[in-house]
């Protein structure tokens, strides 16, 4: 017939391109070695993409200097949520290995799940020993009044040993009993660890994909559906954040009587206690002299010798460990020093070198140089010259604004004129009696 005539068809091209392609797909497709388990801990290559870094954030009143502070963290397992498939959550897994997380800088402890952050006490304008400390000051924040003082802690997990894909969750709690600092109002912060599978021809591996950090501790689970920074619906966080509420001391020097003396320098002391160990005050000349270069009336007696000129002020001073500090002022009449950086409890002393004015505790009105509140005409400072800072009904501790008057009177001394009054009568009499007849001489000599 003539279908039996036919030659069969040449299969054999067909069966070189189905080779290829299946020699393709196996280049192609990965293929996962064999075994049951996750080789444990994150096999990422990059270092970076095991750690998680968070700020510390010191807000600190613009006229005031970086305290001393410690800050310790503690991460602890977060508690583990199971898949909910009716509010379509996923598993939440708790934290594993806490104890071989390494914090950094670690000025306290070692790969034990906590760590701590140091501030050394520092003028604000001490920009190389800040940038030392691993401190960046940011200005004008949170507002024109404050700046923010900011250190990283780093988290590296690169030893902690996950074992499966999931979601790890922690709990990161901060503490610390530093005098005045203000604790953030919320202590603890989550931290969830995204793990994602890795694995390739050599072995199952698990690499970290992402950290999300909350503020406080998150009791829900994050949606199926939903990424990672959108849900849980929690504030997320960047960080922990303290205050370092502080005052100042406000003190003045004013001059009154016939015999005072306005270009004389007074001689103040400053004795403070109970401050916050190693405070760093600043001192305000705005209304005073940083540096006496001369003294107007060479003659008068002052506190501060010509030889001793040129004297500088200081523009900060330090209190020792114990919180104690002294410190030495000059100030002539209607000069006035602001010192900063005094916190609650901290208390303060001070006194003069009078010398032989009377001396007189604060500044009343209607003698003062000064107006401190913003209102228009000059301001009494009348606080104590010693005493305790405190706070108000408000919490909002209270600045001090006190100083001295000395007055010096002087009269005319009159009895130095009744003494000599009998022999000044006589003298004019003999002179009017000597000018008489001299007069009356002359006349006869015209007239002759």
């Amino acid at each position: 017939m003539k279908g039996r005539n036919k030659k069969p068809k040449n299969t054999k091209p067909l069966l070189v391109l189905l080779s290829v392609l299946m020699i393709l797909a196996l280049i192609v497709l990965p293929v996962k070695a064999a075994g049951k388990n996750y080789t444990p801990g994150a096999s990422n290559t990059v270092a970076s993409e095991m750690q998680f870094t968070f700020n510390k954030d010191l807000i600190i009143e613009k006229d005031y200097n970086i305290p001393a502070a410690t800050f310790t963290f503690a991460a602890t397992p977060g508690t583990a949520i199971a898949y909910d498939k009716t509010a379509k959550t996923v598993e939440v897994l708790a934290g594993v290995d806490c104890d071989k997380i390494k914090f950094t800088p670690d000025t306290v402890m070692t790969d034990t799940g906590a760590g701590s952050l140091d501030y050394p006490a520092l003028s604000k304008d001490a920009s190389t020993a800040i940038a030392d400390a691993g401190i960046t000051l940011i200005t004008a924040t949170p507002d024109s009044d404050h700046y923010t003082a900011r250190k990283t802690m780093k988290m590296d997990f690169s030893k902690v040993e996950f074992t499966e894909p999931g979601i790890y969750r922690y709990v990161i709690t901060e503490s610390g009993t530093n005098t005045a600092i203000q604790n953030d109002s919320v202590l603890t912060r989550t931290l969830d660890v995204y793990v994602e599978d890795a694995s390739d021809s050599t072995a199952k591996k698990l690499k970290i994909s992402g950290f999300v950090f909350y503020k406080g501790t998150v009791t829900a689970a994050p949606k199926a559906d939903a990424k990672p920074e959108t849900d849980p619906e929690t504030q997320k966080s960047e960080g922990y954040e303290n205050h370092y509420p502080a005052t100042g001391l406000t003190f003045g020097k004013e001059v009154t009587g016939n015999q005072g003396s306005l270009d004389k320098y007074f001689e103040f002391t400053l004795s403070i206690t109970n401050a916050q160990p190693n405070t760093v005050f600043s001192v305000d000349y705005s209304h005073a002299e940083s540096s006496i270069t001369a003294i107007n009336d060479a003659t008068s007696v002052n506190v501060i010798a010509s030889t001793d000129l040129p004297k500088s002020q200081p523009p900060t001073f330090a209190a020792d460990a114990n919180g104690a500090a002294t410190q030495k002022f000059y100030l002539q009449d209607g000069q006035y020093i602001t010192v900063y950086g005094f916190v609650e409890g901290t208390k303060y002393e001070l006194s003069e070198n009078a010398e032989d004015y009377k001396s007189i505790e604060t500044i009343a009105q209607d003698v003062s140089s000064l107006d401190y509140d913003g209102t228009s005409g000059a301001d009494a400072l009348n606080d104590p010259v010693s005493g305790t800072f405190t706070k108000d009904v408000n919490k909002k501790l209270i600045p001090v604004h006190t100083g001295f008057t000395n007055e010096k009177k002087g009269s005319v001394p009159t009895g130095v004129i009744l003494r000599i009054a009998p022999w000044a009568c006589a003298g004019i009499v003999i002179l009017a009696g000597v000018v008489f007849f001299a007069l009356r001489s002359r006349r006869r000599f015209e007239e002759e």
